[in-house]
């Protein structure tokens, strides 16, 4: 079964064609695993994505996360000093939209990131906005079980928004 963001995504070829290749090439690149698997959770949980959240959930589990380590990675937090690292720097891309001081860097530096790490680490944070954004966007109907953000205070999505069949 194809999941509903990859048919809102497939509304425009071009769209899904990079979605896939930037997936693929991410997937195969330095970065670490657990890394690769908790910054869209950090990123979903940012941006309040109920769809990414639930979806990333699921897929977390898939691939072997357990829901201690998907708790925390949705804080923005590991047990691992590293991976703790790499995701508070995701975390600071998000908040302060790229505009990160020298202290970010440092510490990410600090960290042991190599340069090209952290252009994956942003580039995980730029397709995690990505996904966040458009199943925000659009509404898109959540095909996994529903997982809701952590602060429920917030403002919730706009999912009346009349998307499909345009």
């Amino acid at each position: 079964m194809t999941p509903n963001m990859i048919k809102d995504i497939a509304l425009s070829p071009a769209a899904l064609k990079a979605f896939y290749r930037i997936t693929e090439s991410l997937s195969a690149g330095v970065l670490d695993r657990r890394i690769r698997e908790l910054v869209p959770l950090t990123v979903a949980e940012i941006n309040r994505s109920t769809y990414c959240l639930s979806a990333y959930t699921a897929i977390g589990r898939i691939n072997g996360l357990n829901e201690d380590e998907i708790e925390a990675g949705r804080r923005g937090e590991s047990d691992n000093e590293r991976v703790r690292a790499g995701l508070a720097f995701a975390r600071a891309v998000v908040k302060k939209q790229g505009k990160l001081s020298d202290q970010d860097m440092q510490a990410a530096r600090e960290a042991g990131f190599s340069n090209q790490e952290i252009v994956e680490i942003i580039a995980h944070v730029a397709l995690s906005n990505f996904t966040n954004y458009l199943t925000e966007i659009v509404g898109t109907p959540i095909g996994f079980p529903k997982v809701q953000p952590m602060q429920d205070d917030m403002e919730k999505s706009n999912s009346d928004v009349e998307w499909r069949g345009q």
